[in-house]
């Protein structure tokens, strides 16, 4: 008698559980990936079909902000982009003209400089905006540390000399 009451309870709590169980498969497969997938809803009326529904009304809200977040970085990113195009365009048109004067120079250099940090700070958003919606694939390779190093270490240059600081490289072999 033990036994029967032990397995008909036993076959309850599974078939009261099944539910909840079926409800965590699916929230395991709802990622960043796959924000377009919902829970399935018992029609059980109770706590686990309302509990059901407030997260499927979570994720289509999760959903609709990570969809306009990418909107908003791909329409920021492109329309920075043309105007800062254009401005790296015209800079360099004047850079390339005689002149004489050397604080103009120096002045469309500076905005040169500042024009191409601009622009590399438009692709990484451009790219960020790829990569969210699954549009990047991820090239893993090596890279040279050196001329990264001289690079960051010239920028630093850059910084550093209107405050009478020297910023030295030194790269061992």
């Amino acid at each position: 008698g033990a036994l029967l009451v032990g397995a008909g309870a036993w076959l309850l709590v599974d078939r009261a559980l099944r539910p909840i169980d079926d409800i965590i498969r699916a929230a395991v497969r709802i990622g960043p990936d796959a924000l377009g997938k919902r829970l399935p809803v018992p029609k059980t009326g109770d706590e686990i079909e309302r509990l059901s529904e407030a997260l499927n009304g979570m994720f289509r809200s999760l959903e609709a902000n990570f969809q306009g977040m990418r909107r908003f970085i791909a329409d920021a990113a492109h329309e920075i982009r043309t105007p800062l195009g254009i401005l790296l365009g015209e800079t360099d048109v004047a850079l390339g003209t005689a002149s004489s004067d050397e604080g103009y120079r120096r002045v469309l250099e500076s905005n040169r400089e500042d024009i191409l940090r601009l622009s590399g700070l438009v692709e990484r958003l451009l790219f960020l905006s790829h990569a969210d919606a699954g549009q990047w694939c991820w090239e893993m390779r090596p890279i040279g540390l050196k001329p990264l190093l001289a690079e960051l270490a010239e920028k630093a240059r850059l910084l550093a000399g209107t405050k009478d600081v020297v910023v030295s490289l030194a790269v061992e072999r």
